[in-house]
């Protein structure tokens, strides 16, 4: 601590090394398979193999990240959101095209597996490295299946569109007697 003029100083040393080797971990993910699920996969394990025993630093950054100077929370926060961005172009990559679009839908999505990555260590702290394996298999699984309806309603709407297209020819043809006087 008599290394720094301050305890803000100590903070943001804190902070930025915690979170500048969060980012560069993850956002340097390289992948073997190009399939978003399990790149997907891939992230949130690491993720939550890298926030085991980092839970002091974690509380910090959520507790007092807000104490600092705006221009060294904006330092922080540029870190943070290469993470979000990171992620949420594999969760785009999963949405079916109607759906990848939307701003609002994916940002939901983003933070909502944020949140229930972030949130981990509240409850489940002491967790081995199987476990933080197996837990973030489940926020894919129920993510993936999640995204999966997204799919089926778009199936649907596409049907629909196609019955409805189909219905409008056969309005059409009723009534319309083919030219017999043709000859082929």
């Amino acid at each position: 601590y008599h290394y720094y003029p301050g305890k803000e100083a100590l903070l943001f040393d804190i902070l930025d090394s915690y979170l500048r080797e969060l980012r560069d971990r993850i956002c340097g993910l390289r992948f073997s398979d190009e399939d978003p699920e399990e790149q997907l996969r891939v992230i949130v394990t690491e993720l939550l193999l890298a926030y085991d025993g980092a839970d002091a630093e974690h509380a910090v950054q959520l507790n007092a990240m807000e104490t600092l100077p705006k221009q060294r929370q904006e330092v922080l926060r540029s870190y943070q959101r290469d993470l979000v961005r990171f992620v949420r172009s594999r969760i785009q990559d999963l949405l079916p095209d109607h759906a990848s679009g939307d701003k609002a839908l994916l940002r939901s999505l983003t933070m909502s597996v944020f949140a229930l990555v972030n949130w981990h260590y509240r409850w489940d702290g002491a967790a081995d490295s199987r476990s933080r394996k197996n837990y973030a298999n489940l926020i894919c699984d129920i993510f993936v299946g999640g995204i999966s309806r997204f799919q089926r309603q778009a199936a649907r709407v596409v049907l629909d569109e196609l019955a409805n297209e189909a219905d409008g020819v056969r309005q059409g043809l009723r009534g319309h007697r083919p030219n017999r006087s043709l000859v082929y």
